[in-house]
């Protein structure tokens, strides 16, 4: 017959697990080999039993039951930008995701671990019991996940990162048909938050640069517009990629 003691001990594992599930900065991996955690829940035997994550892979699953995507920033989100969401820029810390400020580089490659180390958990278990575990242990819907893996295209940080030359409008988050004012707006807006004597971000110089070429870009259409030949122009607008 069980003693008190030994009905209690697995139940006080059990209630620790349950209070450290689903929470950030959660180092799973150290709870191999302590008792009950192969009986608590299958999500948690399964992720037990894959390779730890390491580095950056590590970072971003430990940063999921946070609920937010962590390299989210509202600047990088064009179509924020283009709605004119920026009041609560600078006001609002919840606007940025954890590793918002880090170098867009590092970004990218915090990206690329976490992408290996999810591909690999996903031949190993299945996609849809990887989904499960990143529910039940981290607090993680599929949504986030994707956001995380893939990236939208029309992310201003995407877009940099990726081409040494993006479309003009699309980094000023607008699209060739918006009015002058709100051009305008945008770009003195962004070039405000962006510029590197008010913006600490480590990317903050090149994002300028990028702006300021949007800008020029948009100068030099406005000119050709001015000339008599405005159906030509408004042919340009529309089939610039």
């Amino acid at each position: 017959m069980a003693t008190p003691i030994a009905c209690t001990v697995p139940q006080v594992w059990r209630s620790i697990y349950r209070q450290s599930l689903a929470k950030p900065d959660v180092n799973y991996w150290q709870w191999r080999g302590m008792p009950e955690n192969e009986q608590f829940c299958r999500e948690l035997r399964e992720l037990l039993r894959l390779n730890p994550a390491r580095g950056y892979a590590k970072e971003i699953l430990e940063s999921l039951a946070l609920g937010q995507d962590p390299f989210y920033h509202l600047y990088w989100d064009l179509k924020a930008i283009a709605n004119g969401n920026f009041n609560t820029i600078g006001t609002n810390k919840l606007a940025e995701g954890r590793f918002a400020r880090r170098d867009l580089r590092t970004h990218q490659q915090m990206r690329r671990d976490f992408r290996q180390w999810h591909l690999q958990a996903c031949e190993q278990l299945g996609k849809e019991r990887v989904k499960a575990v990143y529910r039940v242990c981290y607090g993680a819907d599929w949504s986030l996940i994707a956001q995380i893996l893939y990236p939208s295209p029309r992310s201003l940080a995407v877009m940099i990162i990726e081409s040494a030359n993006p479309v003009w409008w699309r980094v000023l988050g607008i699209t060739p048909f918006t009015t002058t004012s709100r051009i305008e707006n945008n770009y003195k807006t962004l070039l405000c938050y962006w510029h590197p004597d008010r913006n600490s971000h480590p990317n903050a110089t090149e994002i300028t640069a990028h702006l300021n070429r949007a800008y020029d870009c948009y100068q030099g259409f406005q000119e050709m517009s001015s000339q008599d030949n405005a159906p030509l122009w408004t042919k340009i607008r529309r089939w610039i990629p």
